[in-house]
């Protein structure tokens, strides 16, 4: 398969085009425009794997997507995709009864938290990845922000002799230039 997109935001965008028939074909039309990126939306838990916000929520009123960056196969992302865009076109009906009649009728499937794509539509999708080709996206694992110490990047410096202390010094900066003196004693690291 050939790479005919430089980034995913454009091959999201690509596949929203073919979308937009869709949602037209059912008379639920989706907004002029909606903004898809990749990542993880504030707020949402972490095996999230996809999220709309509302154009209510973004000052220029346009609906924002994002798609996890855990997700690397293109039909999980497209139909992901899809079922994000079923929240931008019925804005503010969350799962509920509106929600889940555009969804099923562009195909989606199973519980409205967790749509997955039918049989019918997991082979227009299929074919929709392979015209669009590489998905341009390297997986990215969800980690955790560290707290307190953390020997590879930050550590935390105490005085020796009063009650001083750094909270967080960049292990690199210790490496280079060497802990910091306070009381005239150089700083250590708590045990």
């Amino acid at each position: 398969m050939t790479e005919v997109f430089k980034t995913r935001e454009e091959w999201l965008m690509a596949a929203v085009a073919v979308f937009r028939t869709w949602f037209e074909e059912e008379e639920t039309p989706l907004p002029e425009v909606v903004r898809l990126s990749v990542g993880y939306a504030k707020g949402a838990k972490a095996n999230t794997i996809g999220w709309c916000y509302r154009k209510g929520a973004a000052a220029d009123e346009i609906h924002q997507i994002y798609i996890s960056p855990t997700l690397t196969d293109p039909v999980d992302v497209l139909s992901t995709e899809l079922h994000e865009l079923c929240h931008a076109a019925t804005d503010g009906h969350g799962h509920d009864k509106v929600f889940g009649k555009i969804a099923r009728a562009v195909g989606l499937t199973g519980k409205l938290t967790a749509t997955v794509p039918g049989d019918d539509l997991r082979k227009e999708l299929t074919e929709l990845a392979e015209q669009l080709g590489v998905y341009p996206h390297a997986k990215l694992t969800h980690t955790q922000t560290f707290k307190g110490k953390h020997d590879k990047y930050n550590t935390k410096l105490a005085c020796v002799i009063c009650d001083f202390k750094i909270t967080s010094v960049s292990r690199k900066m210790l490496d280079e230039w060497g802990a910091p003196e306070h009381c005239g004693e150089e700083m250590v690291e708590p045990e």
